[in-house]
């Protein structure tokens, strides 16, 4: 299953709109193996933006389960590093919680 971010909101600028991305993501990672995510027209995402799509995600499930099943696509080096940074560091984050 491909997701793609701009055929559902405008941007990667706030909550609201990672809160669109992060319904479908759940609910395609729930119901299948691999899902990617194509940024293909998203110049950049915000911190809000990604603490609301991805991060709500290691609620669910393991973050080498999410590693293991969500691609990523059509992402530049601010989108990727703002993901990788914000996955990891909420991962790590919760392990030393547990």
């Amino acid at each position: 299953m491909v997701i793609s971010v701009k055929a559902l909101v405008a941007g990667g600028d706030t909550a609201a709109q990672g809160c669109i991305v992060y319904d479908k993501l759940c609910a395609e990672l729930q119901a299948s193996n691999t899902v990617t995510v194509d940024f293909t027209g998203i110049m950049n995402i915000t911190s809000s933006f990604a603490n609301t799509a991805f991060v709500p995600l290691l609620d669910h499930f393991s973050f080498d389960a999410i590693k293991a099943r969500l691609v990523i696509q059509g992402a530049n080096r601010q989108i990727s590093s703002m993901l990788r940074d914000r996955m990891s560091k909420e991962n790590a984050k919760n392990n030393l919680a547990a």
